[in-house]
């Protein structure tokens, strides 16, 4: 029967505190852990306001994977709120490098096979907004 938070105990003096390398969280920790099950823990991200690479950045949380198309750390121009896969649809903006680096026919699709031979980049002749 006890009453109140657990931060009321579990405050590093009374009685063992959040570890220094535990997620940046405010200290209600029934937010995302229970007394019965301590772990795994559960994290609600509703409420969050700071982009995702402020956790996901691949020390603090998972953060992109290896083979991820080059691009910035604005990770919510792209992915859905609740998970990382798949896209909404691709912010060419966030996107770094040259076009061909994810058009290749691999990654994303390339050129057609009536396309205009050419090594050209594609932002040569088109663009994000006007692809014809």
């Amino acid at each position: 029967e006890v009453i109140g938070s657990c931060n009321s105990c579990h405050d590093g003096r009374r009685a063992m505190t959040k570890p220094i390398d535990h997620l940046p969280a405010g200290n209600a920790c029934d937010d995302c852990h229970r007394t019965t099950a301590w772990v795994p823990a559960n994290f609600d991200h509703a409420g969050i306001v700071a982009g995702w690479f402020s956790c996901h950045d691949g020390v603090t949380a998972v953060g992109k994977a290896p083979n991820h198309i080059p691009a910035t750390n604005v990770c919510e121009d792209c992915h859905r709120t609740l998970s990382f896969s798949p896209v909404r649809q691709v912010d060419h903006f966030q996107v770094l490098g040259t076009c061909s680096s994810c058009h290749n026919g691999v990654i994303a699709m390339g050129q057609h096979p009536q396309h205009i031979p050419t090594t050209a980049e594609c932002d040569s002749c088109h663009t994000t907004n006007g692809w014809r």
